[in-house]
């Protein structure tokens, strides 16, 4: 396996080669185990059947402690992926990467949408990483996308399923 540090708080696992003909899918913490079973075990069928069949830029936001296990799952799967250095169980960048250059970082790929996966979402904007994410996202004119059954809350019901 080989992550590539690209620059202060960002690797590649595979192509350093940013694809600006589309925009990414984000996934904030895909591999987060502090879940119920029941919700883990369909969560990461899902996710992983996601990131098999999605053949577009992948960024994920890692805890700097997890980013080697998890860039060795996307392997596994054969999935490249940018990663984000967050802090440790937070959705905030790890010093010295912060908020400016993420975004920076994100607009070099291409426009559109910005489909977001993974982590806890949440109608709080405050509560669960990938709810804090969104929230950045859109507040720095990002145009974002949760993708429905591709995160952990409680109840799925306002989200539509995205078979992939």
């Amino acid at each position: 396996m080989d992550l590539v540090k690209i620059r202060k708080g960002i690797h590649a696992l595979g192509s350093t080669e940013i694809d600006n003909s589309r925009p990414p899918a984000v996934a904030m913490h895909p591999y987060y185990i502090a879940h119920k079973p029941a919700h883990y075990s369909g969560y990461l069928a899902r996710l992983e059947e996601f990131l098999r069949s999605y053949d577009g830029p992948l960024v994920t936001f890692e805890e700097v402690t997890k980013i080697h296990s998890t860039a060795e799952r996307l392997d596994r799967l054969k999935r490249s992926s940018f990663f984000l250095e967050t802090r440790v169980m937070d959705s905030e960048p790890k010093h010295p990467l912060n908020w400016e250059e993420v975004f920076e970082f994100l607009r070099k790929f291409g426009g559109g949408t910005v489909r977001i996966l993974s982590g806890y979402y949440s109608e709080s904007r405050f509560d669960g990483c990938l709810t804090a994410l969104e929230a950045q996202l859109r507040d720095n004119n990002f145009t974002t996308e949760v993708l429905g059954e591709l995160f952990f809350v409680e109840s799925r019901v306002n989200f539509k399923y995205y078979p992939f």
